[in-house]
């Protein structure tokens, strides 16, 4: 899909670098101008999805950020790697309610 989609971007394409599509528990594409990658989801028990695209793409921008570079092998590396910390993210069933805790906070709180 990702792929199609990139090849299809026309005059678009030559400013994009890649194109990263998650899949929910399919895992990730990853097009680059050179081919596609896929990154089948790891094998886990999903208790909870609750918060695995939030978490894809904060350990995509620090990976990337970090990195200071985007060559093609970086960016399928931390897509590997965000998809590895996504996964992660959906065995606890706890999350859905940490983070319902966290907007019961922060609900109250005073914006200036």
């Amino acid at each position: 899909i990702a792929a199609r989609v990139f090849r299809n971007l026309g005059t678009l394409k030559t400013r994009a670098r890649a194109l990263v599509v998650t899949l929910g528990h399919a895992g990730v594409v990853v097009a680059l101008g050179a081919g596609t990658t896929y990154h089948p989801q790891a094998p886990v028990r999903a208790a909870d999805p609750c918060g695995a695209g939030d978490t894809f793409l904060a350990a995509m921008a620090v990976l990337l950020a970090e990195a200071g570079t985007t060559t093609d092998m970086v960016i399928k590396t931390a897509a590997y790697l965000a998809n590895a910390a996504a996964a992660a993210a959906v065995v606890d069933e706890h999350t859905a309610d940490e983070l319902g805790m966290v907007r019961h906070q922060t609900a109250s709180w005073e914006w200036s």
